[in-house]
């Protein structure tokens, strides 16, 4: 039952983060650090039933924005840093700092 609404709730974000100006709003409201926070075991494992659905939302988010603090709870060679991920980071505009 818990999964199901997990599930549920991810697809709900998903489909919220397809257009900017919610992206924006989400990351505002610092969405990208609490999937860092929260999900970390759902983003790291690609086994993971979420994985697909928050690597999704994160690359959206961190499109928008992602900040050196938020860099902290990466793991060093983690797997929730695809090429993707980086390099929209990088095409916006943005910075990314390894700690």
């Amino acid at each position: 039952m818990a999964g199901d609404l997990q599930l549920y709730v991810c697809g709900l974000i998903k489909s919220l983060v397809r257009t900017e100006r919610n992206q924006q709003i989400m990351c505002e409201a610092a969405l990208p650090h609490e999937l860092l926070t929260h999900a970390t075991v759902a983003l790291e494992t690609e086994t993971h039933f979420l994985h697909r659905l928050m690597q999704y939302i994160f690359e959206r988010l961190a499109a928008q924005s992602l900040t050196p603090k938020d860099l902290r709870y990466v793991p060093a060679g983690g797997s929730i840093y695809s090429r993707a991920v980086v390099h929209k980071t990088f095409s916006a505009g943005g910075h990314v700092t390894w700690l």
